[in-house]
């Protein structure tokens, strides 16, 4: 039996794509056909401010422990505020990689709408943190959505730091895959500054290799709806 449903209009923005509901198991407690309850259009330019983007920047409270910091705004590459690694030891190219997890409603918003992304691949020890640093300025409401993917080969170690921070009105799309190679460690921090009427949708997939150690920490504050999703998968 077909049952129609009347496409909401943050959906209607979205493509027609269905929204979460608690019909879903896993989201029986997130409908976010309600919670979305404005359209939040995807790949929409919104112009930023260099002092916006600066103020935005001096929020970051892990800013100081990073030597490298890759920084996207509104969900493109900023290379303007950027510092990338200058060794072999950590190579950071702009890269969108594909989905590589089975079918998810955040995994399915980030193929269909994802802007930008890198691939960063650490080969050693590294001692110094690499960052991730994602800016949201004030505009129009949007949805950003940015995804990247870090492999940490056999034998090596390395800490990376994610930030999110923005101010106004936006859905915030962020999705990672991350592969820890055999004998190999991560250590991932994740900071949520996020605007008080923000949306944020994360999902990681994460692939850990024999004797693998990822020590994960999440500290969210600000959106008003925050999700976080994960997939494990271990080779070893």
């Amino acid at each position: 039996m077909n049952i129609a449903v009347n496409k909401t209009p943050a959906e209607l923005a979205y493509d027609g794509m269905l929204l979460p509901h608690p019909r879903l198991e896993d989201w029986k407690w997130t409908n976010l056909r309600v919670l979305i309850d404005r359209p939040y259009p995807p790949r929409l330019k919104v112009e930023a401010a260099p002092k916006d983007i600066e103020r935005l920047l001096k929020r970051d409270p892990l800013a100081k422990l990073a030597q490298a910091r890759i920084v996207f705004v509104n969900g493109e590459f900023a290379a303007d505020y950027s510092s990338l690694p200058t060794g072999g030891e950590v190579r950071v190219r702009q890269h969108l990689a594909p989905v590589t997890a089975e079918a998810e409603p955040v995994l399915d918003m980030s193929a269909a709408f994802a802007t930008g992304g890198v691939e960063i691949e650490i080969a050693s020890n590294i001692d110094a943190p690499v960052a991730i640093v994602h800016i949201a300025t004030d505009g129009e409401a949007r949805t950003i959505a940015a995804r990247h993917t870090v492999k940490v080969a056999d034998g090596a170690s390395a800490t990376l730091l994610e930030t999110h921070l923005g101010e106004g009105a936006y859905l915030a799309n962020s999705v990672i895959d991350i592969t820890v190679g055999a004998k190999a460690r991560l250590d991932r921090v994740k900071l949520e500054v996020e605007s008080r009427t923000a949306i944020h949708l994360a999902h990681a997939v994460i692939t850990l290799g024999t004797n693998a150690i990822l020590r994960d920490f999440t500290l969210t504050s600000g959106a008003r709806v925050n999700r976080q999703n994960g997939s494990l998968t271990f080779i070893g």
